[in-house]
């Protein structure tokens, strides 16, 4: 599970903190149930890495439970189909026209 490092975020109400090795995970019960010796139970999950005492680095897990959009970086992010990736390759290399010779006319023509 991946900690987000360069994201801070505000340690949710209702959480637990358990420490493992100097660290502290923040963690939420997500279950209440009795064993079958009448024991109350639950279940947690782990949604992230505690760095002060109000504020924390998410994990997946944090996201996927409350909801919540990861906040992505102001980056332009550009598609390209494999076929175009797979023209411009035939092209840079020289094998649309080897294939158009051995096999005509468009057939290096992706579709």
């Amino acid at each position: 599970m991946a900690i987000y490092q360069d994201k801070i975020v505000d340690i949710p109400p209702k959480t637990i903190l358990h420490k493992r090795k100097n660290i502290r995970y923040v963690y939420i019960y997500t279950k209440f149930y009795r064993n079958k010796d009448g024991n109350a139970r639950n279940r947690s999950l782990c949604i992230g890495k505690q760095i002060s005492d109000t504020k924390m680095n998410p994990n997946d897990n944090y996201y996927c439970h409350f909801s919540i959009e990861k906040e992505t970086d102001d980056i332009e992010i550009v598609r390209i189909g494999y076929s175009m990736v797979v023209e411009k390759c035939f092209k840079e290399t020289g094998l649309d026209k080897i294939l158009s010779n051995s096999f005509g006319i468009g057939a290096t023509v992706l579709g």
